[in-house]
C-alpha cells in the first residue's frame, strides 16, 4: 500500500534543500546547453548569408561572429559558474531564498555579459 501512496515521500524530497539546490544547478546547466545549441544554429545561419555582400560587411560580420562566440561564453561560463555556486550551497531552512538570489544574480550577469559585448560588435 505505501507504493501507491507516494506522496509522503515526495513531501519529504521537496522539504530538502538538497533536493531543490541540485534540481536549479541541473537546470542553469541544460539552459547552457540549450543556448551553445541556439548560439551554433544561430552562427551558422549568420554564415550563410554573408555571400553576395560588399568586403567592408563580410569584414563586420567576420568581427560580429568573432565577439559573437565570445559574448556565447561569457553566458555559459556565468550559468555554469552560478550552478556551481547554487549546489554548494549550505543546508539552512531557507534554501529557496538564496538560490532566487543567485538565480536573479546569474541573468543579470548574463544579460550584462551579452549586451555589453554585443553592442561593441554592432557599433
Amino acid at each position: 500500500m505505501e507504493k501507491v501512496f507516494f506522496m509522503e515521500t515526495v513531501l519529504e524530497k521537496i522539504s530538502e534543500g538538497k533536493f531543490f539546490r541540485q534540481m536549479f544547478a541541473i537546470t542553469l546547466q541544460i539552459i547552457a546547453v540549450v543556448i551553445v545549441v541556439s548560439a551554433l544554429i544561430a552562427w551558422i545561419t549568420v554564415w550563410k548569408s554573408i555571400s553576395g555582400l560588399s568586403s567592408e560587411a563580410v569584414l563586420g560580420i567576420i568581427i560580429f561572429q568573432l565577439l559573437f562566440i565570445i559574448a556565447i561564453y561569457m553566458c555559459v561560463h556565468v550559468l555554469i559558474i552560478r550552478a556551481a555556486n547554487i549546489n554548494a550551497l549550505p543546508d539552512s531552512d531557507y534554501t529557496v531564498i538564496p538560490i532566487v538570489s543567485i538565480t536573479l544574480k546569474a541573468f543579470g550577469e548574463i544579460y550584462a555579459s551579452f549586451v555589453m559585448v554585443i553592442a561593441i560588435g554592432g557599433g
